[in-house]
């Protein structure tokens, strides 16, 4: 065979895009199967690249790696013949603890996948190494070549049931920092997998969270008109690829203690665009969003013994500014949030200064006002007095915790119900018809975690935003749909004029309203001239 070097490299942003390479998704150490297809499609690999496919058999280190290195190549092949699988190339991102490593994925895979690559015409694999070009940084890239479909494939039949399995993975995720940056003050923040033992507490959470793992699993929960492509993203970053098999979450916990951190990551909905969460569909249903109003600020005034609303009277994220600048409240809410997840009030300021220049377009009018950001902080220091000992003093991994609780009690109540919701952090995603349950268990799971935590003096209470329709139009399309002759949501939105689903608001309400009552007149016209 003809030998070649092991991956390709590219020289610029341009030349990596034109390749395709952005098209990919990231290759997953927890997929698994036992299935004598894959075991066989294996030892034909190691043999194709003339390794050692005999020694040990079945049981060899090499051959556990190949199907981990297979499956990935296979699930990834049959989104899409064009789509590449990333991987790293950097060995520290494989010292993982047996705990987060069930498959023990080691960087030996690194040479197993190179040998693939390295059979000149013969290969049975493409292999880009990575790249970063200032703020572009990706990893390497790696996909079947038409021999690699042919002869591991279509030879031993891996059925797309065998590509898709998932072996069992950790969920309950402890991090600290890395022990080798010893420099507190280090731009490093990385925080690497620690291993534990288990306690009555991380066995209940990891039971809990298993259990809304599993219902996920088996409802049907899709986002359609989802483009092949992907979605662009901004500052250098990946596009957005939709992985239906990212659909179990992990809670992590971070610097080494379980009363830090502890929200909840690793699902395709978790960094689904904002946007496009309108367009996902539980169990064939439309959905509604509800998340808690100024979560943060709630609860730094609960544990000063405070009802935020009482105390306010009005909107936290409020200042009489908002009068003349209309869109002010959005950066008044970054720049309050800012600081209370900041280490000092001047870090505060920097870090909204960034998100202005982040996104010009958004920001536009700020740029062109004579508004000032730490001007506008020391206003919002003086209208939240009773919390200004929270402001500047980094309270992000406290924060983290308390809303994960709260969330951790939302999806436990609705698990035990068998009614599958989509957690984003303080938000919850349900199908329509389970909106008004969602959100009186929200208020229930708020106030019992809060009081438990807080130990407040006053009542509490919390206000939920809800952005999609409500249960009760829904109710009314679906009462009348077969008179419409309309077969689901997105053509009575056509119907009306809309061209997709936006947060609920007065004008979509009327539109609605005015339609709905039009054809219903029309129908009874058309009774009353069956008679």
């Amino acid at each position: 065979m003809t030998m070649s070097a092991p991956f390709r490299t590219v020289k610029s942003i341009e030349e990596w895009k034109s390749h395709g390479l952005e098209f990919s998704v990231p290759l997953n150490r927890y997929r698994w199967s036992d299935s004598k297809e894959l075991r066989q499609a294996a030892v034909e690999a190691l043999g194709w690249c003339g390794l050692d496919n005999t020694r040990s058999g079945y049981k060899s280190v090499s051959h556990r790696l190949m199907k981990v290195i297979l499956l990935n190549l296979f699930s990834t092949y049959l989104k899409s013949p064009t789509m590449f699988c990333g991987y790293s190339r950097d060995s520290t991102d494989y010292a993982l603890d047996p705990r987060y490593n069930p498959t023990r994925f080691s960087f030996k895979a690194v040479k197993l996948i190179d040998a693939m690559a390295n059979q000149g015409t013969e290969s049975l694999i493409e292999n880009y190494k990575g790249v970063q070009f200032g703020k572009f940084k990706r990893q390497a890239r790696m996909r079947l070549t038409p021999l690699g479909v042919i002869h591991l494939m279509r030879v031993f039949d891996v059925t797309p049931e065998i590509a898709a399995e998932v072996g069992p993975q950790e969920c309950i995720i402890l991090r600290d920092r890395d022990p080798s940056i010893r420099d507190k003050d280090s731009k490093n923040k990385k925080q690497l997998d620690i291993p534990y033992d288990d306690t009555p507490k991380t066995i209940q959470m990891r039971r809990r969270l298993s259990a809304y793992n599993d219902l996920i699993s088996r409802s049907d929960i899709e986002v359609r008109q989802f483009p092949a492509e992907g979605i662009p993203r901004g500052d250098g970053q990946e596009p957005y690829m939709l992985d239906y098999s990212r659909n179990k979450l992990r809670r992590i916990f971070s610097n080494g203690s379980w009363s830090e951190g502890g929200r909840f990551y690793g699902a395709w909905w978790i960094d689904l665009p904002e946007d496009w969460r309108q367009m996902i569909y539980i169990d064939g249903k439309r959905i509604n969003e509800h998340d808690y109003s100024a979560i943060h600020p709630v609860i730094a005034y609960a544990f000063e013994g405070l009802n935020i609303f009482e105390e306010l009277g009005s909107d936290p994220y409020y200042l009489p500014e908002c009068e003349t600048f209309p869109k002010l409240r959005s950066l008044l809410k970054v720049i309050l949030n800012t600081a209370l997840n900041s280490k000092s009030s001047a870090s505060a300021v920097s870090s909204a200064n960034k998100e202005i220049n982040f996104k010009p377009d958004k920001y536009k009018w700020f740029r062109d006002s004579d508004l000032n950001v730490k001007v506008l902080l020391n206003k919002l220091i003086k209208r939240h007095k009773p919390i200004e000992s929270w402001l500047g003093t980094n309270k992000s991994s406290l924060f983290q915790y308390i809303d994960s609780v709260i969330a951790d009690e939302v999806m436990r109540e609705m698990t035990k119900q068998d009614i599958p919701i989509l957690a984003v952090h303080d938000s919850f995603i349900c199908a329509v018809d389970q909106s008004n349950l969602l959100k009186k268990t929200m208020e229930e799971a708020f106030q019992t975690s809060l009081k438990s935590m807080a130990k407040p003096t006053k009542e509490l209470s919390t206000v939920i935003k809800s952005s999609g329709i409500t249960p009760e139009r829904w109710n009314q399309f679906m009462g009348m749909k077969s008179g419409l002759g309309l077969d689901d949501f997105e053509s009575v939105m056509k119907f009306i004029g809309l061209n997709r689903l936006n947060p609920i608001d007065s004008e979509i309400e009327e539109r609605l309203s005015s339609e709905v009552a039009l054809e219903e007149e029309r129908m009874a016209a058309l009774d009353d001239n069956d008679f």
